[in-house]
């Protein structure tokens, strides 16, 4: 696996790990010139052993790249902070645990504050965190303690504005995965996926990429679920702050098909664009809707073939 970010003065910051990072860590987090004008360097994880390193982000201000870390052999682990310069990496908020790993960072670029999911600070728990890049405030949970088995998914969103973070968890009974929006200024939070069937779900991300997207305009979410029909996913809408219950973007799907696994808002926020079955089962179609579901669905292609 390999992560860059990029520094102002033309520098690479590159986390490379293997997959199989709790059996055999062999990981390495370097910096290195752009121009090739010298050696990439390491900045060395705090044991100095290979370790998994992922996920990565820079903070230009702060000087300092942040990644998970995890090594087997090391009594804490979980959000680091490692100074550009060249000092030796430290914990980013604390406790932390031997067996922590971080599943979710993404850096608030105003104030450079890190919002990350880790189990850290409950050992086999992922939890949603923020903590200044710099380190000059305490870790501190953007969501009301989860219930025994719940957990927070790494692959969350950020609104476009920065104030509001949308994570899929199951956080009111253990293994129902639902969707909540938390206020980062306070941590409150509101269940955007309102009541659904049992056995319903908001969908898994896919190769890391959450199942719900917002708005350009940061005011709407659309999400794949179940919600009226167990293992039917289809593709619902409903406001950041969940101020109105979800609506389809489509006519409801017949129980052997699913919407695809994938949307895009265009570009002013007015529509969503997605594929889905909504004629024959197995042939898919690309289709536009009304972001707020106040309108007819548009067919923008002819049918896929099978397949």
């Amino acid at each position: 696996e390999v992560m860059m970010r990029f520094t102002a003065d033309e520098y690479a910051l590159v986390a490379l790990s293997n997959s199989g990072y709790r059996i055999d860590p062999l990981g390495r987090l370097v910096l290195a010139p752009l121009d090739g004008s010298s050696a990439a360097r390491d900045l060395a994880t705090p044991t100095g052993r290979p370790s998994y390193v992922w996920p990565l982000e820079h903070a230009p201000r702060a000087g300092r790249a942040l990644f998970g870390l995890f090594d087997p052999n090391a009594s804490e682990n979980g959000l680091f902070a490692a100074d550009l310069a060249g000092s030796a990496p430290v914990p980013l908020g604390s406790p932390q645990h031997a067996l922590s790993t971080v599943t979710g960072l993404a850096l608030r670029a105003a104030d450079e504050l890190a919002l990350f999911v880790s189990d850290q600070a409950a050992g086999g728990r992922q939890e949603l965190f923020a903590v200044p890049a710099d380190g000059s405030r305490a870790l501190r949970r953007l969501h009301p303690a989860l219930p025994l088995g719940g957990d927070v998914d790494g692959a969350f969103r950020v609104s476009p504005d920065g104030a509001r973070v949308v994570f899929r968890a199951d956080a009111e009974l253990d293994e129902v995965f639902e969707l909540y929006v938390t206020r980062v200024a306070d941590g409150v939070v509101t269940k955007l996926s309102g009541s659904m069937v049992a056995g319903g779900d908001v969908a898994l991300p896919f190769e890391n990429e959450a199942s719900f997207w917002i708005s350009p305009d940061g005011a709407r979410v659309v999400f794949l679920a179940d919600r009226e029909l167990d293992g039917v996913t289809e593709l619902w809408s409903v406001p950041l702050d969940g101020s109105a219950a979800p609506v389809r973007l489509h006519a409801p799907l017949a129980d052997t098909r699913d919407a695809v696994g994938a949307a895009r808002f265009t570009p002013d926020g007015a529509r969503v664009v997605f594929a889905a079955e909504l004629g024959a089962e197995g042939v898919f179609e690309l289709l536009s809707a009304p972001a707020d579901g106040g309108g007819p669905t548009l067919v923008l292609s002819a049918p896929f073939p099978p397949g």
